[in-house]
């Protein structure tokens, strides 16, 4: 899709939203019609993550056909240490802890980069490409982060709840802040522990809004933690986990189970 008409797809698409603010909608002969089905509001959200992840894709193409960088050249270029020619457990395992990586190793980080390599040698466009895939999941479980927390903070339909957040991962997903990340390709280690963290969170939001020892919420809870050896398993920022559900029961949860009654 060429890029000049993205601004005019992304209008037309929160035209829509705002249309469908007071519940779902169809749009027939050039008129909205209100429509109350689950389906409609599936297609309500199966149309944003599509404009997110198109967003994505066409904002980031570009950036794919740079080459290596600063820190690139120690961790991957001049480190063969790393580099899986097998997929035999040996090979994987050396893969996974003799690469160069922080005291506590980032075990997955190296495993990934050396999937990249077994497949497609040192070739950077696959590895950028691998970066913008992990950048465009990080952006989904943004939206899901953000819908479940304006479902908790606003009273407001479903739709401009989804409205709010698709407009929050975005904002995220584009910043410039994020071209380093993933366009440089040894820092796919912050966005592997983003993705660690961000399902942690997500599990946590989930868990502390199931009934307090019910079966959903262990299931959650356990979420919570695989999400976090996810993310540590990519770089040691994962550890902040701990503290951003803290600031969630500070600001939003009030440290008040789904029943309301105090958590202990």
């Amino acid at each position: 899709v060429p890029s000049v008409f993205l601004p005019l797809i992304a209008q037309r698409t929160l035209q829509y939203w705002e249309r469908a603010a007071c519940g779902p909608f169809s749009y027939l002969e050039g008129e909205f019609h209100p429509m109350q089905s689950v389906p409609a509001q599936r297609i309500l959200r199966f149309g944003a993550l599509l404009l997110l992840l198109l967003v994505g894709v066409v904002v980031y193409w570009n950036g794919l056909k740079g080459g290596f960088i600063f820190d690139d050249f120690p961790n991957l270029v001049d480190d063969e240490d790393w580099r899986l020619v097998s997929l035999d457990a040996g090979s994987i395992k050396a893969a996974m802890t003799e690469g160069i990586t922080g005291d506590a190793g980032r075990p997955l980080a190296l495993l990934s980069f050396g999937l990249n390599y077994y497949f497609t040698g040192l070739a950077t466009w696959p590895m950028k490409a691998t970066g913008l895939a992990m950048h465009l999941l990080n952006s989904l479980l943004v939206f899901a982060l953000a819908s479940a927390l304006m479902r908790r903070v606003l009273s407001a339909p479903v739709a401009k709840v989804r409205l709010i957040a698709l407009a929050v991962a975005l904002a995220w997903m584009v910043h410039p802040l994020q071209a380093s990340t993933v366009l440089y390709v040894v820092q796919r280690m912050e966005l592997g522990a983003a993705t660690g963290v961000l399902i942690a969170l997500n599990c946590y939001l989930r868990a502390r809004s199931s009934m307090p020892r019910s079966r959903n919420a262990v299931l959650w809870w356990c979420g919570v933690v695989l999400g976090t050896v996810l993310g540590l398993g990519f770089k040691e920022t994962a550890i902040l986990v701990p503290a951003y559900a803290l600031m969630l029961e500070v600001f939003v949860l009030g440290f008040r189970n789904a029943d309301g009654a105090r958590a202990r």
